[in-house]
C-alpha cells in the first residue's frame, strides 16, 4: 500500500509499531521476572526401597531339632530385604539368639569379632546342626508307630523322619504299613499295592476316618465307650479292673472275651440275654 500521499495514516502506522515494540519489551521484562520468582526444580533422588512387612521372627535357643527352620526363616527374611548390609544381618541373626545359642554366640564373638554372615552361618552349623547318619535314621523310623494315634499324626512323623533318610519310595512304604495299627493293616490287605508312598498314606487316611466314623454310636460316644457301660466283663462274669479295661480299650479289643474282630455286643462267647437271666435265678 502506498502511504507517501497521506501523512495520517503514515504517522498512524508508525505509531501501532511503536506501540507493537513496547509490548514486546514488556513481554520480555515479565518473562524474566517470571524466572527469578520460580524456585529451581530439586534434583532427582533415589526413591529408597520400602522394607516389606515380615512378621516378627522367632527366637532360637539352641535346641538342634529346630536348627533348620530358623536357618530356613533368617534366609527367607535377608531374601525379602536385598538392600540388608552383612553387618545388619549379622546384628539381626545374633539378636534373635537366646539360651544356650547366645552363650555359644558370646563365646564365638569374643574369639572372632566381625565375623561375615557367610561365616557365622557355618560356624552356627557345625554346633547346632546335628545331622544323624541314614542307619540312625533308619533306625529312628523303626520306631514309630501309629498305636492309639490318627493316621494323619502318624504318618506327619513318619514323613518328617523319612525326608532324612533317603531310603526309596518302596522301602519307604514298608515301613509305612508296618507301622499302622492292625485294624488300618487289616483294611489295606485286599487293596493295590502299585501305588506310590503319597497314595497310600492318602489311602490309610481316609480308612483311618471310616473306621473311626464306624466306631462311633449314636450318641456321639464310641462303641467301645458305650459298651463299658453296659458288660465290662470277663468270661465267668468276673468284673474288669480298671487296667485291664483300660488297655483292652486302647487295643480295641473285646470287653467280654479279650479278642480282636469285635465288640461287645456281637461277641459270640458273650451268652444271651435269657440265658443271662437263667444263670441268674439259678
Amino acid at each position: 500500500m502506498d502511504t507517501a500521499g497521506d501523512p495520517h495514516l503514515a504517522r498512524a502506522l508508525e505509531g501501532h509499531g511503536r506501540m507493537i515494540s513496547e509490548q514486546g519489551r514488556a513481554i520480555a521484562e515479565l518473562h524474566t521476572q517470571l524466572a527469578r520468582l520460580t524456585p529451581p526444580p530439586a534434583p532427582a533422588t533415589a526413591s529408597q526401597p520400602r522394607s516389606p512387612c515380615i512378621p516378627q521372627l522367632e527366637k532360637y535357643d539352641g535346641n538342634p531339632a529346630r536348627c533348620r527352620g530358623f536357618l530356613l526363616q533368617c534366609s527367607l527374611y535377608f531374601a525379602a530385604h536385598p538392600e540388608m548390609s552383612d553387618t545388619c544381618k549379622v546384628i539381626i541373626f545374633m539378636e534373635l539368639l537366646t539360651g544356650r545359642a547366645q552363650l555359644w554366640a558370646t563365646a564365638e564373638w569374643e574369639g572372632n569379632p566381625n565375623p561375615t554372615y557367610k561365616q557365622l552361618v557355618t560356624r552356627f552349623r557345625t554346633v547346632f546342626d546335628y545331622c544323624p547318619d541314614k542307619r540312625e535314621t533308619g533306625e529312628e523310623l523303626l520306631t514309630i508307630q501309629q498305636e492309639s494315634r490318627s493316621v494323619w499324626e502318624y504318618a506327619l512323623d513318619f514323613r518328617t523322619v523319612a525326608a532324612r533318610c533317603g531310603w526309596n519310595d518302596a522301602a519307604l512304604k514298608t515301613m509305612f504299613r508296618g507301622g499302622l495299627n492292625a485294624d488300618v493293616t487289616r483294611e489295606l490287605v485286599c487293596r493295590d499295592d502299585r501305588a506310590s508312598l503319597d497314595d497310600l498314606i492318602t489311602l490309610a487316611n481316609r480308612l483311618d476316618r471310616l473306621l473311626r466314623q464306624r466306631e462311633q454310636g449314636p450318641g456321639g460316644e464310641t462303641r467301645s465307650c458305650q459298651e463299658t457301660k453296659e458288660e465290662p466283663m470277663q468270661l465267668g462274669q468276673a468284673l474288669l479292673p480298671p487296667q485291664e479295661l483300660e488297655r483292652r480299650r486302647q487295643e480295641r479289643l473285646c470287653f467280654y472275651c479279650g479278642e480282636k474282630g469285635h465288640f461287645i455286643r456281637g461277641c459270640p462267647r458273650r451268652p444271651s440275654a435269657p440265658e443271662t437271666a437263667q444263670k441268674t435265678r439259678h
